[in-house]
């Protein structure tokens, strides 16, 4: 099992937009390091798990 998508397939398989996971990085809700990190390449990579400890939190 994956363990990380790029942000724009975490997006078409979680149903968040490309646009509310930008939103939820820049404002600081999702941290770099833990939900989310940049391969060097400056790709955004989505890390399922610590996301899904996350939507737990919220419920």
């Amino acid at each position: 099992m994956l363990n990380q998508l790029l942000l724009k397939e975490y997006a078409k398989l979680s149903g968040y937009t490309e646009k509310a996971i930008r939103e939820k990085i820049h404002k600081g809700v999702w941290a770099e390091g833990i939900h989310y990190y940049r391969a060097p390449d400056r790709h955004i990579i989505i890390n399922i798990a610590e996301v899904e400890k996350w939507q737990r939190k919220q419920a």
